[in-house]
């Protein structure tokens, strides 16, 4: 509380700033994992080596799944140490 100079919104503040901030960098690494679903489309459409699809799917799903689990610790970090700023 020190810290805040007893202004208590500071640690929402700090929260919804961090919070908006994770998320485009959350959106920004999704790119990729939307760009391999889009590709791997278009290349089933053509009858690509089913391999290579599965390869590109395993790619798609491994980078989104990263994503969100680092994003989902990063939330809850964040909220964590907001609370604690409380």
């Amino acid at each position: 509380m020190a810290e805040n100079d007893g202004k208590w919104w500071h640690p929402l503040w700090k929260f919804a700033v961090h919070g908006g901030l994770g998320t485009a960098i959350f959106v920004v690494i999704a790119i990729p994992a939307v760009s391999l679903s889009l590709l791997v489309k278009w290349l089933q459409a053509r009858n690509i080596d089913p391999y290579l699809i599965y390869g590109l799917k395993a790619a798609e799903y491994l980078v989104f799944a990263v994503d969100l689990i680092l994003f989902a610790w990063f939330v809850v970090v964040t909220a964590v140490r907001a609370g604690k700023e409380l």
